[in-house]
């Protein structure tokens, strides 16, 4: 189970960074800047909304029973250390999911921007943009962010003692999940986009790799050494 569910992650994980652009013609631009994308002409309310839906499956809860395995394997040989990895994946999971879901919630906003007055269209922009920062910058690319680049890292090391590629790929996706904190912190926004990116297509590429291991039936006992 764990392993279909990882490779499962993949192309759900990709199709919900898709369906952004998608949503908005293809204007990247929009996907980022929310007072943009609220006023989007074109915009498909709907299609915005069931991308931040798969993003909670593919980005996060789809790995939990990889995570459980994960950390079971660990636990073998480095109890404690497996223990604070597997906390810092199920925060992951938990605070970049509920941001997935509250941006899904306000996407009725853009009905009420889109059948309201100059007025209200004011107030819902101020609105939908205080909310999607929270989110963006706080909940996604500083919280959950961090936790991400703890788990991977620490969960890299024990993968790379059974398979020392598949380890690696995790421990550089912890970097580059450190890099979107630090340029976000920082204010250095050309080294946040680069980690952000690298996480949003690496990501899945590492769970299906996972999965694939997993169900080649390569995780045993007897892989994983102090």
């Amino acid at each position: 189970m764990a392993g279909w569910c990882a490779i499962l992650a993949a192309p759900i994980a990709f199709l919900s960074f898709f369906l952004g652009p998608i949503a908005y013609q293809w204007d990247f631009e929009a996907m980022f800047d929310p007072a943009r994308g609220i006023a989007h002409p074109t915009v498909d309310a709907s299609t915005v909304k069931w991308g931040w839906m798969l993003d909670i499956l593919g980005y996060y809860w789809l790995l939990l029973p990889a995570s459980v395995v994960l950390t079971d394997l660990a636990s073998r040989t480095r109890p404690m250390h497996a223990q604070l990895a597997a906390r810092a994946g199920y925060g992951y999971m938990l605070t970049g999911s509920i941001g997935a879901a509250i941006l899904a919630g306000t996407t009725d906003l853009f009905d009420v921007y889109a059948q309201g007055d100059e007025v209200s269209r004011i107030a819902t922009v101020v609105v939908y943009k205080a909310v999607f920062g929270i989110v963006y910058a706080g909940l996604w690319n500083t919280l959950s962010m961090s936790l991400l680049a703890v788990w991977l890292w620490m969960a890299g090391r024990h993968l790379h003692k059974a398979h020392q590629p598949l380890g690696l790929f995790a421990m550089v996706l912890g970097v580059c999940s450190a890099l979107d904190v630090l340029g976000l912190v920082l204010g250095i926004e050309i080294v946040s986009m680069l980690g952000l990116f690298a996480y949003l297509f690496l990501f899945p590429v590492w769970s299906a790799w996972l999965g694939t291991w997993m169900l080649r039936g390569l995780v045993t006992s007897t892989q994983i050494h102090p």
